[in-house]
């Protein structure tokens, strides 16, 4: 009876390697636990060195040294409160990030440093006040190529009006609100 089960085991091993192309299952065992982090998971993106990194649901603090090698990194739904200056340097491979649902409630000059191919950047659900000054607008100047800020559900986030004249980044807020005019989004 063990011999049977055991031959059927190998078969059904075997077709799923097979048909491993586009199946969910093997999807999930392309990730392995980060370099960086072994409470994250990495996968490689195409035959290349590159990375996506998935640090979501961890109850991060704190951003963890990164990899240079990044070029995708979700940190959303952490307790992440503050970014270290100088934490993405060299991380010039990074393309999208997304540090959505934690409690940053301060954004300096120097946060996004090394970050000049940011394509996507998601601060969604944080603890974001402009009137308090929780960021300063320069720091995304250094967002070279940015072209997606995602800034919904954070309290009262107004973007300056010379920050908007000056880029061609499609920003998502709560409000927006450019001299007298505000729209709702």
């Amino acid at each position: 009876m063990w011999a049977i089960k055991r031959s059927y085991f190998l078969v059904a091993a075997f077709i799923l390697q097979a048909s491993c192309d586009n199946n969910k299952v093997c999807e999930m065992k392309e990730w392995t636990e980060c370099q960086f982090a072994s409470s994250c998971i990495c996968k490689n993106i195409h035959d290349s060195e590159e990375l996506v990194a998935d640090c979501s649901n961890k109850n991060l603090l704190r951003i963890p040294r990164l990899q240079n090698n990044l070029q995708d990194l979700s940190l959303q739904n952490n307790a992440i409160s503050t970014i270290q200056d100088g934490i993405f340097e060299g991380n010039y491979l990074l393309k999208f990030l997304d540090l959505s649902f934690n409690r940053l409630s301060k954004i300096r000059k120097k946060t996004f440093k090394g970050l000049k191919n940011l394509l996507s950047l998601d601060l969604s659900a944080n603890n974001l006040k402009y009137e308090k000054m929780s960021f300063e607008s320069s720091a995304f100047h250094v967002l070279e190529n940015l072209q997606i800020l995602n800034m919904k559900n954070n309290f009262h986030t107004f973007i300056l009006a010379r920050f908007m004249e000056t880029s061609d980044i499609r920003i998502t807020v709560n409000r927006l609100c450019i001299g007298q005019n505000c729209s709702s989004f």
